[in-house]
């Protein structure tokens, strides 16, 4: 159990009606060992103050010699016990952790969601698309449900980027098709790539002769 970092907030009603309902159900679970009712103890216990949101009840047993059994019994409950605790002589140091519900992420308003029923990369990317509308063009295909509670429904959505289809792939193939007639200088024969060297090396000293002139 390592050390967490604790917050002090407002008083909160909720923690009395918390401890009243872990208290009835530790009394019930530790009722052959306890010696006196379930108290609400430490700051949470005192209405109006501030305090640390973590109830803290003491239960007090006749021994702790049958401190196995009880930390079983408590364990089946979903409490959890501090075994390195420095005053384990005269107390049992336990922890109730906040329950965790499970549910399913998104049911599509049916009552039993099945696999096909999820996030798919259009429901991922809406927000997006919503705000690059006028850069892409969204096309949508399929009918919409009908009744209360459809049978069968398909419905698609396919989006067009403008600047990559329109802008970057119609702009390469408009220079494509102009760089088309040079081609025919692209040879494999090393001799006429040697030629294109010597022309463009006679052009440039040209090219540098002339402006030494000026």
């Amino acid at each position: 159990m390592s050390d967490q970092r604790l917050e002090i907030v407002d008083y909160d009603p909720a923690w009395a009606l918390s401890f009243a309902t872990e208290a009835e159900q530790v009394a019930t679970i530790l009722a052959p060992w306890l010696d006196g009712a379930v108290e609400h103890v430490g700051s949470t216990s005192v209405p109006g103050l501030r305090a640390k949101p973590i109830v803290d009840m003491l239960a007090p047993v006749a021994s702790l010699e049958d401190r196995a059994s009880m930390v079983r019994v408590l364990a089946d409950a979903g409490w959890l016990y501090w075994p390195d605790d420095p005053n384990a002589g005269w107390r049992l140091w336990l922890l109730r952790p906040r329950p965790v519900a499970q549910s399913v992420t998104w049911g599509c308003g049916y009552a039993a969601p099945t696999a096909r029923m999820q996030y798919s990369a259009a429901s991922f990317a809406s927000p997006a698309l919503n705000v690059l509308r006028g850069a892409l063009e969204v096309r949508m295909s399929g009918g919409v449900p009908q009744a209360v509670f459809p049978v069968a429904v398909h419905r698609e959505s396919s989006v067009t980027d403008r600047v990559d289809a329109f802008l970057y792939r119609g702009g390469t193939a408009w220079v494509s098709r102009r760089l088309a007639s040079l081609r025919r200088l692209h040879r494999s024969r090393v001799q006429q790539y040697l030629l294109y060297m010597f022309i463009a090396l006679v052009l440039l000293l040209s090219w540098a002769a002339r402006l030494v002139r000026q």
